[in-house]
């Protein structure tokens, strides 16, 4: 993203996806230089995370739906990569939400202790 870019609000909710991913490669990036992921909550509440060099965002789309990207300041690019986490087939919709979140707390639980971020 160059200057002036932004990206609207939105959600990446769609069938299959489950994990949204951002790895993040702009070196000394600070809050000045805008491009933070903005997440809004149900009540109007927000979280505002300032891209940070060689860091990973993983977020579940469903709990996090509404978020943006504030507009990008100044002459330096932002570079990241985005993705998302994808199930094959909707089946595990059939299970309650909390189901799903200690499933994956347990799966990544061995990754989180090897990546640092």
């Amino acid at each position: 993203m160059r200057n002036s870019d932004f990206v609207a609000a939105h959600t990446d909710a769609r069938a299959g996806r489950r994990i949204g991913i951002a790895i993040y490669f702009s070196q000394e990036w600070d809050a000045e230089d805008g491009g933070e992921i903005v997440f809004r909550g149900h009540h109007g509440e927000q979280v505002v995370l300032t891209p940070q060099f060689n860091s990973l965002l993983v977020f579940d789309v469903n709990a996090h739906r509404d978020h943006e990207v504030s507009v990008v300041r100044g002459q330096r690019s932002r570079l990241s990569i985005n993705g998302w986490c994808m199930t094959a087939t909707d089946d595990i919709d059939q299970r309650p939400f909390q189901e799903h979140r200690d499933d994956l707390d347990q799966r990544l639980s061995p990754i989180r202790t090897t990546i640092s971020i």
